[in-house]
């Protein structure tokens, strides 16, 4: 009900594209009007060559050495264009599968990883050298949660950030302590 002086419904460019969220309560009751696109953007620089940095995280078989949630990736050969596979992963105590398909392959500067569940996922990894010989890792993830996954939108973005920084994190140093 709205207010005197008051328009009822979502503030005025809440609800504008289609990438909007809002929650409306009304009593006992809560309703998504929009879901949005849940984006994570990690940087890291790596004191390593691009190519050797490139190489180590588009190695499938090393994925469970930095990642926090991967313990499997099975996959239909090598990674390019088109080539299709699985993440076995924990989140939480129960075991999710994601299939995935590579979207975009440029050694030693991109790779683009289409996930179809638990819902779109799309993460973008990009390299680039540094002026001290180094890498520059990025990694731009956009989630399109469906059903019952809208809601946590917001809480998987910012789970979703940390365990982005922890795994980043972890590559760095075991690359960083490889010699040289």
């Amino acid at each position: 009900m709205a207010s005197k002086g008051r328009p009822s419904g979502p503030p005025a460019g809440l609800l504008d594209g289609p990438d909007s969220f809002a929650v409306s309560t009304s009593g006992n009751i809560l309703s998504v009007l929009s879901c949005p696109v849940a984006s994570i953007s990690t940087t890291v620089e790596i004191d390593r060559p691009i190519e050797e940095v490139f190489e180590y995280l588009t190695n499938l078989d090393n994925a469970p050495e930095w990642s926090v949630e991967v313990v499997d990736v099975r996959h239909d050969g090598p990674l390019q264009v088109g080539a299709t596979g699985q993440d076995v992963r924990m989140m939480g105590k129960k075991q999710v599968t994601m299939p995935w398909t590579v979207t975009e392959f440029e050694p030693p500067h991109r790779m683009v990883l289409d996930y179809t569940e638990p819902f779109p996922i799309n993460a973008a990894y990009l390299f680039a050298s540094t002026p001290s010989g180094g890498t520059r890792v990025t990694c731009n993830t956009e989630m399109k949660p469906t059903g019952r996954w809208k809601l946590m939108s917001p809480l998987m973005a910012r789970e979703g950030a940390k365990t982005d920084r922890t795994q980043f994190e972890k590559v760095k140093r075991i690359l960083e302590s490889r010699p040289s």
